[in-house]
C-alpha cells in the first residue's frame, strides 16, 4: 500500500466525509468502495457533458498535477515520489512547461 501526504484542503475534505461515513470507507457509491472503472466512467460522462475535450480522461489530472507542481517550482524529485514513479524520466514526461515559466527563466540572464 503507498502513502502519500495531503494539504489541509484535502485533508479536511476526507474529515467531513469520513465524519458522515456509515462505512469503513471515505468515498464510496451506494454504500460499496468506488472502483477506478467506476470512477473513469463517470469522469467521462462529464467530461462529455460538459462539452470538453473527449481526449481528456481522468488520467490527464495526473498530469495536471504534474505541471501544477513543477509550476510552483517543486523539485522534480519531490514531484516524482509524489506520483510514485521510478525513475525521474517518467515524471518529465508529464510535465507540460507554459511558455511564461520558460520566459521567466531566461529573464534570469538579465540579472
Amino acid at each position: 500500500m503507498h502513502s502519500i501526504p495531503m494539504n489541509s484542503t484535502a485533508l479536511s475534505i476526507v474529515n467531513r466525509r469520513k465524519g458522515s461515513a456509515k462505512s469503513l470507507y471515505v468515498f464510496t457509491h451506494q454504500g460499496r468502495p468506488i472502483k477506478q472503472h467506476f470512477i473513469s466512467h463517470k469522469f467521462a460522462k462529464l467530461i462529455k457533458a460538459a462539452g470538453l475535450n473527449p481526449k481528456l480522461t481522468f488520467q490527464s489530472l495526473k498530469h495536471t498535477f504534474d505541471t501544477w507542481m513543477e509550476q510552483k517550482r517543486v523539485p522534480i524529485y519531490q514531484v516524482s515520489k509524489l506520483m510514485m514513479h521510478s525513475d525521474l524520466r517518467v515524471t518529465q514526461i508529464y510535465a507540460h512547461l507554459r511558455s511564461d515559466d520558460l520566459r521567466e527563466v531566461v529573464d534570469k540572464l538579465n540579472n
